[in-house]
């Protein structure tokens, strides 16, 4: 679409969070807002609407600034313009070749259906009821002769596989539209008379003594194949590729019927795991430390039980400077993420598309002080995993971006572990 130009000024006397789009405007602070935010997101923000009707911020169009009425009318322009650029009205919808990008004008489109399933079939032959062989074979190669038997080649000579069951389905390479046959004991028939543009079928052996499906392509007349088909048994329960005797491992209650006489090849161990306590016979201390189903590590550096991790992801795309990152679509100054156990956050890492400097804040709680931060000066990014910032749980995450410059795209991960109390 055609480029706009949005530059916000904040003369208030006080900083000022568009809340809906996530970015901070500094007081006495000029911001190409265009750079930091999309034209979908700008024109659609209510914030920034109200904010420059009040007159707490002021638009600048690249030529001069707005009065508050101008610059919510700019924004109006803006979303019709993008709409009109980015989306097909109801006319160009229903006109054929009115729309930029039309369906019809596409030589090859592809069929947009669901595959229809017909019944396996025995084989690919090359004929049905051949008198004499096919010349020039290829390995696999089937065809079915006067006999109503079988004939597969093996690289060197025919092979009888044996008389066609009636019910057997076969496709006829030698027919015009390659049909679906099945022998009724009697005469060949067609099983299928109108093959569709979407049809599919597995072939039980396609003349390598496996499966595969295969699909139909009808302005062509021919079926293709998709993909072998894995047919190979399963082990049953019980079953496993390794054996041994039962003289050579110890596993408790597996042989009941081997007397006391028996000889154990394998020392047996008995580790121990702590519930709660954290300490084993004699006073040694357990790694491992369970609470309500959850399994704790000994973290020694940090002095506490650690449980398992979870990683949360904030991002903004394209130019920032003094913005919250996004949860998806949504700033995370207007939400966040919320923790629902008590949490240990033990590192952080930010990766920028492009070189830069900035201060990445983890925030909590819609509060404006970090709990934790992440400096990059002059690189594409930076990590730092000797964190240990407890959070509770109900509290709710929000990262900040601080940098003098524009930064690109910034992602940052914040790891944090469970956290099970202090060894």
């Amino acid at each position: 679409m055609a480029e706009w130009t949005v530059i916000i000024k904040n003369n208030s006397g006080s900083d000022f969070l568009i809340s809906d789009l996530g970015v901070d405007i500094q007081d006495a602070s000029t911001v190409n807002l265009h750079e930091e935010a999309g034209f979908a997101e700008i024109a659609d923000s209510d914030d920034l609407k109200d904010a420059l009707t009040a007159g707490t911020l002021v638009l600048n169009d690249g030529t001069s600034d707005l009065s508050p009425a101008d610059a919510v009318n700019y924004l109006s322009r803006i979303h019709r313009k993008f709409l009109e650029e980015n989306y097909f009205n109801k006319t160009e919808l229903s006109t054929p070749g009115s729309a930029s990008i039309d369906y019809e004008n596409i030589a090859n489109a592809p069929t947009f259906e669901y595959a229809f399933w017909y019944d396996n079939v025995k084989f690919r032959v090359l004929g049905l009821e051949l008198p004499t062989a096919p010349s020039s074979p290829e390995e696999g190669d089937v065809y079915v002769d006067t006999l109503q038997n079988y004939q597969k080649w093996d690289g060197s000579a025919w092979q009888d596989l044996g008389a066609a069951l009636i019910g057997d389905r076969v496709i006829d390479l030698a027919s015009a539209d390659q049909d679906i046959m099945t022998w009724d004991g009697v005469v060949w028939d067609i099983a299928e008379p109108d093959l569709k543009s979407n049809a599919a079928v597995t072939v039980t052996d396609d003349g390598d003594g496996k499966a595969a499906r295969y699909v139909y392509n009808k302005t062509e007349g021919v079926w293709k194949k998709d993909y072998d088909v894995d047919f190979d048994p399963h082990l049953k329960r019980g079953d496993h590729v390794l054996k041994h005797d039962a003289d050579q491992i110890e596993v408790e209650n597996a042989y009941s019927n081997i007397g006391s006489s028996a000889n154990d090849d394998m020392e047996s161990v008995i580790s121990a795991i702590d519930t709660k306590i954290g300490t084993i016979e004699g006073g040694n201390l357990s790694d491992i430390n369970i609470q309500n189903g959850i399994v704790y590590g000994r973290d020694t550096v940090r002095n506490k039980w650690m449980g398992p991790r979870e990683d949360f992801i904030f991002s903004r795309s394209g130019f920032t400077r003094k913005s919250y990152l996004m949860i998806g679509d949504v700033p995370s100054n207007q939400g966040g993420v919320r923790v629902q156990r008590n949490m240990t956050i033990t590192a952080i890492s930010c990766q920028l598309d492009l070189s830069g400097s900035c201060t990445v804040e983890v925030r909590k709680n819609d509060g404006s002080t970090p709990i934790a931060t992440l400096t990059i000066s002059s690189a594409e990014g930076a990590h730092d995993n000797t964190l240990n910032v407890d959070v509770v749980e109900g509290d709710f995450l929000q990262v900040y971006v601080d940098a003098v410059t524009l930064v690109r795209s910034p992602t940052v991960k914040i790891t944090a572990a469970y956290n099970g109390g202090s060894l």
